[in-house]
Formats: structure tokens, sequence, C-alpha cells
């Protein structure tokens, strides 16, 4: 299982539900800001995956103002307004 530490140490952080795309265990995480690989406390693979969005600050952004997209083969569309994006 994962190394205990001092939060202080990890400054800063995040903390939310993990889910383990392997085996399906879901836990509450504490992990410093960037982490994308969380051991699962159940399996023990490093495929726990945070549940909800996590995103930097500068982030891509539809003129509509939304930064949650829909990815498929012909690129991303926005979740809000469905337009096409280009880059």
């Amino acid at each position: 299982m994962g190394e205990v530490v001092n939060i202080e140490d990890a400054l800063p952080h995040m903390a939310g539900n993990v889910l383990c795309i392997e085996c399906g265990n879901k836990w509450v995480a504490v992990a410093p800001i960037g982490t994308t690989e969380l051991e699962c406390e159940k399996c023990g693979t490093m495929k726990g995956a945070w549940e909800h969005m996590a995103a930097p600050e500068t982030c891509w952004r539809c003129g509509c103002g939304n930064q949650h997209f829909y990815i498929d083969t012909n690129g991303a569309m926005c979740a809000r307004c469905g337009k096409r994006q280009e880059f």
C-alpha cells in the first residue's frame, strides 16, 4: 500500500473520491496536485483514478465559457453548446 506522508509536506494537495478502474473499489484519497496514479488499497494496482474532474488553471475553454468536452475520432466537441473545437 502507498506510503503515508505528513500532509503539510505535500501541499498543495487535492482530495476526493477515487475509483479503481481495475477492480471497481472506491475510496477517498488525498494527494499532491498533479498526482495521476493512485494505488488501489484493495487490489494493489496503480489504477486509481479521480472520479471528478480536476483541471489546470490554464485549461482550454470553448467560446461559450465551458471547459468540458466530448472527444471522438473527429476531435473535441463542447459538452454545453456542441461547437467543434479548432486548435
